[in-house]
């Protein structure tokens, strides 16, 4: 349990970012004219939604600074802002504006030692309930294991669960687990 716990601190240690702030802002381009749309923008702009028949190009046909957005020549789109967190957009692949190879290493990261520390915890847990013949995790395969045997001498169909009554919560997996293995002859 401790093993499980250690591994929990550790994935939400590494999981942990810091929340974004995204806002919608709709601009909209009137008769070919620019029109400027105050937002905040410190953490970058993306295109999320093109409104008009007229292309929408960054840097041509709309753009950004600090404090807003712009729009001209027909251009009328919904935009996505965002601040206080990261400032990624991998479906457009911008970044302030510029291409960027990888949009979530960190969260790569964290999966990958989540599933490593799941794994570890897991193994672990598992070999504690094995290591003597006298366990607590053996006495229940072992239980599972002779009601598999006499539910197939008797021609029964493979179902550990109609022996619900000899084990609990704490014990299904290693009852299940000998159940399974001695009804397949394992």
């Amino acid at each position: 349990m401790q093993t499980i716990r250690t591994a929990a601190a550790i994935l939400a240690a590494f999981s942990v970012t810091a929340p974004a702030v995204a806002e919608t802002i709709r601009c909209e381009s009137v008769n070919g004219r620019e029109r400027y749309c105050p937002a905040n923008t410190r953490g970058g702009v993306y295109l999320s939604n093109q409104l008009s028949r007229e292309g929408c190009y960054q840097g041509d046909t709309w753009g950004h600074d600090r404090n807003g957005i712009w729009v001209t020549g027909g251009c009328r789109a919904e935009f996505q802002t965002s601040y206080g967190g990261s400032n990624w957009h991998g479906d457009n692949n911008y970044y302030y504006g510029q291409e960027r190879k990888s949009s979530n290493d960190g969260a790569k990261a964290a999966v990958a030692i989540g599933a490593i520390l799941g794994a570890a915890a897991i193994a672990a847990a598992a070999s504690k309930g094995k290591q003597s013949g006298t366990s607590d995790y053996q006495t229940s395969w072992n239980k599972g294991c002779d009601a598999a045997r006499q539910d197939k001498s008797r021609g029964q169909d493979r179902d550990y669960y109609r022996h619900a009554g000899s084990f609990n919560s704490r014990s299904e997996q290693a009852y299940s687990t000998g159940y399974n293995s001695c009804f397949s002859g394992r």
